[in-house]
């Protein structure tokens, strides 16, 4: 009791022979205790997963790279070089690869639609064209994938043990064991060998378009001749024709291009 004869409730002292007592807080008191499962729940919010079509509806998204599958309005689409798309699938590779699967067809379908949500954080479309742009995108993808997993294998075979930049280590680290199965052994020598078969006495496949995929060769021949597409034979020539001799250098091409033109 206080001096004036009234209970002090905001006191957290007592006086008792002249020494003082601290009592224990009232959220320290049992009656006044969180649930652990409440405690658990405040302490980590359950994250909520945007879909792809919630991504698509955030502000801000005309700042991205825009896609449209006949380039309007000086949008981008797959096949193209230089627009981002390469990179931006490398970077998954490198960074949201839980596994060492063996192919992209492997990989569970959730780990893939994670990829294809994170795609969609750097590149806007219209919603109308989300189902063609997943389907171009798992292509792309899987294309990437067993390119990048064929050098990183050729790499390690001569003796590099450097793990690609961002890769969990423990992925990089499972991966021989795969490259080192019977069954992959066999399947690399098969594509090897198509990659380097002389087709016939033909010799193996030429181009002469470096980097620059074919598709990003017509638009660019598209945009010289004032907005005229090239012919498909036009096309094909251009892009096996070595630029210092003016020949076509494939002589499967060099058959097909002579036997077509003879015909016109």
């Amino acid at each position: 009791m206080s001096s004036s004869g009234q209970t002090n409730l905001g006191s957290s002292c007592s006086t008792q022979g002249g020494q003082s007592s601290t009592q224990p807080p009232l959220s320290h008191s049992p009656s006044f205790q969180v649930p652990e499962s409440e405690s658990s729940a405040r302490a980590a919010p359950r994250v909520q997963v945007l879909t792809v079509d919630q991504v698509l509806l955030q502000e801000g998204r005309h700042l991205l790279t825009q896609l449209h599958p006949l380039l309007q309005d000086e949008a981008t689409w797959f096949g193209i070089s230089n627009n981002g798309i390469t990179k931006c699938i490398l970077r998954m590779l490198h960074s949201l690869l839980k596994h060492p699967y063996p192919t992209y067809s492997s990989m569970p379908a959730d780990e893939k639609e994670m990829w294809f949500r994170t795609f969609a954080q750097e590149f806007n479309w219209d919603s109308v064209y989300t189902s063609l742009v997943r389907t171009c995108f798992h292509q792309a993808a899987a294309s990437s994938f067993t390119h990048n997993m064929n050098e990183w294998k050729a790499k390690w075979k001569k003796g590099s043990q450097k793990k690609p930049k961002g890769m969990n280590a423990f992925v990089w680290q499972e991966m021989p064991k795969h490259w080192l199965l019977p069954e992959t052994e066999n399947d690399s020598l098969i594509h090897s060998n198509n990659r380097m078969s002389n087709r016939n006495g033909l010799g193996i496949s030429v181009h002469n378009s470096g980097a620059t995929s074919t598709k990003t060769r017509q638009l660019q021949m598209t945009k010289e001749a004032g907005c005229v597409c090239p012919d498909y034979l036009t096309l094909v020539e251009d892009t096996h024709t070595n630029k210092k001799t003016g020949e076509i250098q494939d002589p499967a091409i060099r058959d097909i291009v002579e036997t077509v033109k003879k015909r016109k």
